[in-house]
């Protein structure tokens, strides 16, 4: 207590002007509060296994076309089906095109 209260008194003498009008400042230190906690620790939904359990699990992979003919099938199919959808398309500009006829009254 005498400690405190005498490093007290000091630090206000330091505020106020000695008789010469002089102040004396010195470096203040801020305290630092503990380490700052996330929502999580908070909530306690934390992970609990540390930085070993932070590993993300890897997805069962699904590997649709492993070999090379299955990889040219699926080429060829989505091009057959990109030529039939033009062909349709084709079909409509030809049936529009005859329906835009010049009709004045």
């Amino acid at each position: 207590d005498e400690n405190a209260a005498s490093q007290a008194k000091m630090e206000e003498e330091m505020g106020e002007p000695d008789a010469e009008g002089w102040v004396t400042v010195t470096k203040a230190t801020k305290k630092k509060g503990g380490k700052q906690k996330k929502e999580s620790e908070l909530n306690g939904t934390a992970n609990k296994r540390g930085k070993k359990g932070r590993r993300k699990k890897k997805k069962a992979l699904e590997l649709k076309n492993f070999y090379a003919h299955q990889i040219k099938d699926d080429k060829m199919a989505h091009i057959r089906e990109l030529r039939q959808k033009f062909e349709e398309d084709k079909l409509k500009i030809s049936k529009m095109k005859s329906e835009r006829k010049f009709r004045p009254f």
